[in-house]
């Protein structure tokens, strides 16, 4: 690692945590603490041969959210900050949960070093990987969701380690041959962990077997089809791999220890969870599970960086120099590209075949970005090295200025193209909420007794209690109660459509959250605060 690498990683270190306590607290967030506690006190249960905290998991809705990291975070913030595990004071409970960000954010840097790593040998290039590992880290949609997003980061972590782990075992074979390559059984045990962990963090994780097949098959194409060692691999598999997979699994799932089979609804109910709403998408309100061939690509086209998209269109010429045999020089990454580049196309079809519930743009396959990055990544490399390190250096100067102008919302990234029309109106932005607390912070240092002790009406109302003085504003309701009101009130909006309509006629706007990307004509509508009156 280079001493500029290591110097830009201790400050980055040092500049994201800090960020993290200061990105505001997430919609999920309270519930995945109370996940955590559900299945704590049924496992607490299951040992005293008591019976309510069983009862009570299987009663849940959320019974199948994995716990995996927010078991590991519970366990960090009780030994750091020395709180109760489940304290009752909402300050506490607000200290607990951005610490969890920060345990998060570490997690995005083992995500980038995990990517160098397969840069690396995709390479066989160290400034080249270091530079995709800057461009990948200062990405600000990645980077936006490493500050607040408790569920989805960590499992985009979970899954490039296991892609590292299971192409360097390939790599091992490669170099030292089988069946006595080097140390190969400590990582297959390895990878049997890790993808066990995955698994925990969201059920979902067993696409990842989709991935493996990929490489897999892609590495027995390029190195002779050979049954000696598909037998080899699949002996190990079942040796070294299921057994610690199956046991993670099963410790950090408490829902499958009275019933193993539980792990089949598992998989068919998170796969199509019962999600009502609807997610904005290139000015269509897509409902859940539908038409996913339209709403998957409609949100990578404007989500990936340039850099990436660009890779991908240049791919079918990659396609065409390797069938030349023009690349000699990266002949031995063939394996792992195609691989990883074949795996993204697998899992989206099966995701689009099996009609999954994919909502809020596309946070439940955050996974596949670092993936989408390596490939897009390493086709302009392919391509001309200058080109790929020329655009690197636009991006991250790009990257670094949308950074600092989008906080705290740098999830709400928009592409380099897209961003030349007003396409902060067609999309979902905030699903998450955080603008809570910079509306919150405004409310509580605002001096107009017009707006001082007025209700407030919003959704999400809960995560007002977190930032909103309650001596000033003791009334928080949520939109339920909209029609009864008769005095007046506060209305908070996440914008989706139109944000210049709202339910009343008697609001007046108060307060915007928006924010701006370089070269963008257009200002990125976030929420709005209104003052009603429903007297007029």
């Amino acid at each position: 690692m280079f001493k500029y690498e290591k110097l830009f990683l201790i400050i980055f270190v040092i500049i994201g945590g800090i960020a993290s306590f200061y990105s505001g607290i997430s919609w999920d967030e309270e519930a995945e603490l109370k996940t955590l506690l559900m299945n704590t006190n049924a496992a607490q249960d299951f040992f005293s041969h008591g019976k309510e905290g069983y009862k009570n998991l299987l009663q849940y809705s959320d019974r199948y959210y994995g716990i995996g990291f927010h078991a590991f975070s519970s366990l960090f913030s009780f030994l750091i900050l020395g709180l109760d595990a489940f304290p009752q004071n909402i300050e506490l409970v607000r200290q607990k949960l951005l610490f969890t960000h920060f345990l998060v954010f570490l997690s995005f840097i083992g995500s980038g070093l995990f990517l160098r790593a397969i840069l690396r040998i995709l390479t066989n290039d160290n400034f080249v990987s270091s530079i995709g590992m800057l461009v990948y880290l200062l990405w600000p949609y990645l980077l936006g969701h490493s500050f607040i997003n408790v569920k989805d980061s960590p499992f985009l972590f979970a899954w490039i380690a296991c892609t590292y782990i299971f192409i360097k075992i390939l790599e091992l074979i490669r170099l030292n041959g089988f069946p006595c390559s080097k140390n190969i059984n400590n990582y297959f045990l390895l990878l049997g962990i890790l993808t066990g962990w995955l698994f925990t963090i969201r059920i979902s994780g067993i696409l990842i077997g989709i991935e493996f097949f990929c490489l897999f098959a892609s590495f027995i194409y390029f190195n002779n089809f050979n049954y000696k060692l598909i037998s080899f691999l699949l002996t190990k598999f079942t040796i070294f791999f299921l057994p610690p997979l199956i046991f993670v699994v099963y410790v950090f799932y408490p829902i499958f220890w009275v019933s193993p089979f539980e792990i089949i609804q598992a998989f068919n109910y998170m796969g199509h969870h019962p999600w009502d709403d609807k997610t904005l998408t290139a000015g269509i309100f897509f409902p859940t599970k539908t038409r996913l061939y339209l709403y998957i690509p409609a949100w990578l086209v404007v989500k990936l960086p340039l850099l990436v998209i660009m890779g991908y269109l240049v791919s079918p010429f990659i396609f065409l120099m390797v069938y030349k045999n023009k690349l000699q020089k990266y002949k031995l990454t063939y394996p792992y590209f195609f691989g990883l580049f074949f795996s993204i196309f697998g899992i989206l079809l099966v995701l689009i075949l099996a009609k999954a519930a994919l909502y809020n743009e596309l946070r439940h396959l955050l996974f596949i970005f670092p993936i989408c990055f390596i490939v897009g990544f390493c086709s302009l490399l392919y391509l001309n090295k200058r080109i790929l390190l020329a655009l690197s250096s636009i991006s991250i100067c790009i990257f670094l200025w949308d950074g600092i102008k989008l906080f705290p919302y740098q999830y709400t990234y928009f592409n380099e193209i897209s961003r030349l029309w007003d396409v902060g109106k067609n999309y979902e932005k905030d699903y998450f909420a955080i603008s809570v607390s910079e509306t919150a912070d405004w409310l509580n240092k605002n001096e107009d007794k017009e707006i001082r002790g007025k209700c407030l009406l919003a959704s999400p109302a809960h995560l007002w209690k977190y930032k909103l003085q309650g001596n000033i504003y003791p009334c928080i309701k949520d939109y339920s109660s909209l029609s009864n009101e008769k005095e007046p009130f506060l209305f908070f909006w996440l914008v989706k459509d139109r944000p210049n309509l709202y339910p009343l006629p008697s609001c007046k706007l108060i307060h915007t959250e928006e924010r701006s990307l370089l070269f963008s004509q257009n200002k990125i509508p976030i929420s709005q605060l209104f003052l009603c009156n429903p007297k007029n």
